[in-house]
């Protein structure tokens, strides 16, 4: 909990003043197994992305609940098992992402930027992120309508993570 709130203290002066960030954080009794660094590195790439997304400003809203969920029912991988999971959520007022798109977001060097505007990486590397750490990501996006990435975490109960 503290590193989300410590990593949105730091990011929101880097975001233009046009960009208003909204955090709401749960009640969370459980931990995930994630280095400070590693949470970092993900907000960084996705309010990046959603501040882009906003050339003319908007809403993002970053959540962090904990839940039992059941991967079948959220739309997630049945081959993850159902259980608690800390869930970080990061979602945009943007543009939104096309389904064609979408399917290739995580893809390295994939882009929905123009040429020499972005590396393709960021997202990957979120992607490599939350594969490594046993979790997993829901995206939901329209054209016009905004995005929002939900990173599914396997919760943990010790505490010494």
């Amino acid at each position: 909990v503290q590193t989300v709130k410590d990593a949105v203290r730091r990011l929101k002066p880097l975001l233009p003043a046009s960009v208003k960030v909204y955090l709401k954080i749960g009640d969370i009794d459980k931990n995930v197994f994630a280095h400070t660094m590693l949470v970092d590195q993900i907000l960084t790439n996705l309010t990046e992305n959603a501040a882009e997304a906003m050339p003319g400003g908007g809403d993002l809203k970053i959540e962090l609940v904990q839940d039992d969920y059941d991967p079948v029912s959220v739309g997630i991988d049945p081959a993850y098992a159902p259980g608690r999971y800390v869930v970080l959520s990061v979602t945009d007022t943007g543009f939104g992402i096309s389904k064609e798109e979408t399917e290739r977001i995580f893809e390295p060097y994939f882009t929905t930027k123009g040429m020499g505007e972005s590396s393709g990486m960021g997202l990957a590397v979120v992607h490599g992120i939350v594969n490594d750490l046993g979790g997993h990501i829901r995206v939901e996006s329209e054209p016009g309508s905004g995005s929002r990435f939900e990173l599914f975490f396997p919760a943990i109960d010790d505490e010494s993570v």
